[in-house]
């Protein structure tokens, strides 16, 4: 099995899409990042099931928000999920993005890709 399917992700993805609040009646976007800290705040010992970082300044693509954003793409670009979507946020203007994770500690990063669950 894979780590993906180890770790339940499609079903805590959506567990925490499927509670974005919605607007012009559609969902609202999250970002890879919100969505990871999301899961990490509704399971405080799943940081430590994967062995990553929400976010990882010195390896960012080992982080768990990258790993969550390029998992969740593919299988979104290859229709193994039908009932979510992707988008791609601008990098012009921006410098970086700043989240606080589930324990109140900063992350940055310039990486935004955006999901949310088809209505």
């Amino acid at each position: 099995m894979s780590k993906w399917s180890d770790w339940n992700m499609e079903e805590r993805i959506r567990e925490v899409l499927n509670q974005t609040e919605k607007r012009n009646g559609q969902r609202a976007l999250m970002t890879a990042y919100q969505i990871t800290i999301a899961i990490c705040k509704k399971d405080d010992s799943f940081l430590e099931l994967t062995g990553k970082l929400i976010g990882d300044e010195d390896q960012p693509s080992n982080s768990l928000a990258v790993y969550i954003s390029r998992e969740l793409s593919k299988r979104i670009r290859d229709q193994r999920i039908h009932d979510m979507e992707i988008f791609y946020l601008s990098k012009k203007y921006i410098d970086e993005l700043e989240y606080i994770d589930h324990e109140g500690n900063e992350i940055e990063t310039t990486t935004s890709t955006l999901f949310r669950l088809k209505d």
